[in-house]
């Protein structure tokens, strides 16, 4: 049955993964709008990994767009470079509100616990980030974290053990697929 339903299912098996990804872009935008960076720059980021890491996954498609070095080098360089924002923008005097807003996400009072646990049905009294903000916001920094540690170890291996290679791309590619299938 595979042989004969993913043939025709594969324009929407590609829409739907094409979908998902400007789902995710959508969802990135928020939570950088959120933490204060300008968008504009970590979503420009963010989508060239995204479009970069279409061929890299399914390599039919590299005579289509572009030649396999120049995606991999379009794909390590944006990951590399996507945090820099952030990071810029909690550096100096003018990080201050920055840094304050990153440490009231890791504040948790008991009634963000109860409206979790309530899943949003309870009230909450207002304030800057709601728990669900804040979850997102925990969620993106970790894997992008995660990703960018084993984005590392996929590109220098040389210096690192091969087993630490075979758990990075097992990590990197789980993480990845993890994060589109949640978003979506």
């Amino acid at each position: 049955t595979w042989q004969v339903v993913v043939p025709y299912a594969r324009v929407g098996i590609f829409a739907s993964i094409f979908l998902a990804l400007a789902r995710a872009l959508g969802e990135t935008m928020a939570v950088t709008m959120v933490i204060g960076n300008d968008p504009r720059i970590s979503a420009s980021l963010f989508a060239l990994l995204i479009a970069t890491a279409i061929p890299l996954y399914f390599g039919s498609l590299f005579g289509v767009v572009l030649s396999r070095v120049l995606i991999e080098q379009l794909h390590l360089w944006s990951g590399i470079i996507l945090p820099v924002p952030l990071a810029l923008s909690v550096l100096g005097r003018w990080g201050r509100g920055m840094r304050r807003d990153l440490s009231r996400i890791n504040l948790w009072r008991r009634e963000e616990i109860e409206w979790l646990r309530s899943f949003g049905r309870t009230s909450l009294p207002a304030d800057k980030f709601n728990p669900g903000q804040k979850l997102n916001a925990i969620l993106v920094a970790a894997s992008g974290a995660v990703l960018f540690v084993t984005g590392i170890i996929l590109k220098w291996f040389d210096y690192f053990p091969v087993s630490w290679r075979a758990g990075s791309t097992f990590v990197h590619d789980t993480v990845a697929w993890l994060l589109v299938a949640l978003i979506s």
